[in-house]
């Protein structure tokens, strides 16, 4: 034995119990409920398309005080 280095544990072997177990805290797509996964899973993207919109229309909101040739230029360019 290494000096400074600690003896093995005698419970280092998970079997196949342990290996299980950390394969679906990984893999929630297997375990989880569907409608729990469905809601956990769709939040972060109504978040990010709420987010994106927003920032849409302020982005419109500052270029329409420019001109409203600008307006219509930043919306043929991006309709959404």
């Amino acid at each position: 034995m290494a000096r400074g280095s600690a003896p093995p544990a005698a419970d280092d072997d998970k079997g196949m119990e342990g290996i299980a177990m950390e394969n679906a805290a990984e893999n929630k797509m297997g375990v989880m409920p569907i409608g729990k996964l469905v809601l956990n899973m769709s939040v972060p993207l109504m978040i990010s398309m709420l987010v994106q919109a927003l920032y849409n229309v302020v982005d419109s909101v500052f270029v329409s005080m420019v001109s409203e040739e600008a307006l219509s230029a930043v919306s043929f360019s991006f309709p959404a």
